[in-house]
């Protein structure tokens, strides 16, 4: 299934410009509205939608450029296809410290709505140096090299945040797998049985390797070692 990120709706008809022309008839196309509204600080529409791509060919065109251009589609018409409750994670809640659902979707939103929009500025910038080379003022070519800059920046942030994101999402999915298979194998009616077997023993023994491994940057042997 495609995604389509919208960073805003038109507010004005309440739909969305949905561009699919590179996209089969067959295809279904999944849709992001990530506006953020400023006085609540969550999204304005929170779910995702979805429409088949033959749907949205049958809905008016707008000319973006003199090669590009959308399909207006009413939001109304959209189907659900992921609902999402509008309101903030409650900080005390016990998912909150394994879920992180909206640091992700911030990504995405910070993604589509800086980082993108600054690559796009910065392509224009750099076909207008080349098409006029030799002819730019110095001031030109500084304020692309600091947009330059800029755009380094952002992704530097980006792929930092999406890197410990899914070394969380990865240690979240390991632990669950213990979690699992120490519930299903070793206890009984929640309670550890008194004896062992051999089997249970290895088991135990790759627990305890597995979450080493996994914590291994912490250097927590480092600080067990100092303990008095």
């Amino acid at each position: 299934m495609k995604k389509i990120a919208i960073r805003e709706p038109i507010w004005s008809s309440h739909s969305v410009g949905l561009n699919v022309a590179d996209m089969d008839t067959s295809e279904t196309v999944e849709i992001d509205i990530m506006y953020i509204a400023k006085s609540t600080g969550v999204r304005s529409y929170p779910d995702t939608y979805s429409m088949t791509v033959e749907k949205i060919l049958t809905y008016p065109k707008k000319i973006i450029t003199s090669n590009v251009y959308v399909h207006i589609v009413p939001i109304a018409d959209l189907y659900k296809h992921k609902k999402y409750t509008n309101q903030k994670p409650d900080p005390t809640s016990q998912f909150s410290v394994v879920d992180n659902w909206q640091c992700a979707m911030m990504l995405d939103f910070f993604n589509e709505r800086f980082i993108k929009p600054l690559q796009e500025r910065l392509e224009k910038n750099l076909q207008y140096i080349v098409e006029n080379d030799g002819k730019i003022k110095p001031i030109v070519q500084e304020k692309y090299d600091l947009l330059r800059a800029q755009l380094e920046d952002l992704r530097n942030i980006y792929t930092a945040f999406d890197t410990l994101t899914r070394r969380h999402e990865n240690m979240v999915s390991e632990l669950s797998k213990y979690y699992y298979s120490f519930r299903n194998n070793i206890v009984i009616n929640n309670q550890m049985p008194s004896e062992y077997f051999t089997e249970q023993i290895c088991m135990l023994q790759d627990y305890y390797t597995g979450l080493k491994n996994m914590l291994r940057p912490l250097n927590l042997e480092q600080l067990i070692d100092k303990d008095p």
